[in-house]
């Protein structure tokens, strides 16, 4: 198992840095500190095919623009309120890593009062824990000193058919082992297990969350790109927690903590 780092990109004085967990089976996840992004998740198939699994971008430049593909988003969504200058996904988060029995990447932001758009101060992590089972382990947390208006999200668009020109709409998708149609437009459900089949890569998704939202990514149209491509309607699918059934935001109260746990394990024909 291996953990290395690169230079990504430099913004003035600021370095952007690309982080790179690899296990024995080569499952790769990929990681940019700005914004604690997920850059790629890959695993080789049968045919030593290895493309990314996510949807993402190459260059700084590319994730400067709407969409926050792979961030960390909040503490509201595009959809909820016009997101401030400093919200999460617009920062370069500190690293502390870890090599010790699993590869281990922890990213923290510590934000001084109203820097997020909201009141109060801020103490947020995101950890991520790559296992040679191909076990992907996501622990969240925020903390907040005053109310806070909130709706984290970790933004992960599931491309399983490896391929953007492609739609997901044909994707198996389980809720708790009962066969559902993956939806045309983002739907909460109440269930905690998920599984998502397609071409040659299969996905588990386990949430501690009381609602979990599925998204299709019903937004991306012609005009969006990603690795070269050209993105269509439903190219992708994703999963993030939700506190209620509706995907509306609510109140962190001051002097508490969010925490979430979330775990994706990743197959291909290969394995």
């Amino acid at each position: 198992m291996q953990l290395s780092a690169k230079i990504f990109a430099k913004v003035g004085s600021e370095r952007i840095t690309q982080y790179s967990l690899v296990n024995d089976h080569q499952m790769t996840l990929r990681f940019l500190t700005f914004g604690a992004r997920v850059q790629q998740v890959r695993l080789p198939n049968a045919a030593g095919d290895d493309p990314n699994l996510l949807l993402g971008f190459v260059t700084l430049e590319d994730y400067l623009q709407p969409g926050y593909l792979g961030a960390f988003t909040g503490p509201l969504q595009a959809a909820d309120a016009e997101l401030a200058p400093g919200s999460w996904q617009n920062w370069n988060w500190a690293v502390k890593t870890s090599q010790e029995t699993d590869l281990a990447i922890t990213f923290t932001l510590t934000l001084p009062e109203n820097a997020d758009g909201q009141p109060g101060q801020r103490e947020l992590s995101i950890t991520h824990r790559l296992t040679n089972d191909n076990l992907w382990q996501i622990d969240m947390q925020v903390a907040t000193t005053a109310d806070l208006k909130i709706h984290p999200r970790l933004n992960l668009p599931w491309l399983l058919t490896a391929d953007p020109a492609q739609t997901m709409l044909s994707a198996k998708l389980t809720a708790d082992e009962h066969v559902t149609p993956v939806p045309k437009t983002a739907r909460c459900e109440t269930a905690q297990r998920y599984s998502l089949a397609a071409a040659d890569w299969q996905l588990a998704y386990l949430s501690d969350a009381s609602f979990t939202r599925i998204d299709s990514y019903a937004g991306i149209n012609s005009e969006n790109n990603f690795n070269g491509i050209l993105g269509q309607p439903n190219v992708a699918v994703g999963f993030s927690p939700e506190m209620n059934q509706d995907a509306l935001p609510w109140l962190l109260p001051a002097g508490a903590t969010w925490r979430h746990h979330a775990e994706f394990h990743l197959s291909s024909n290969a394995n």
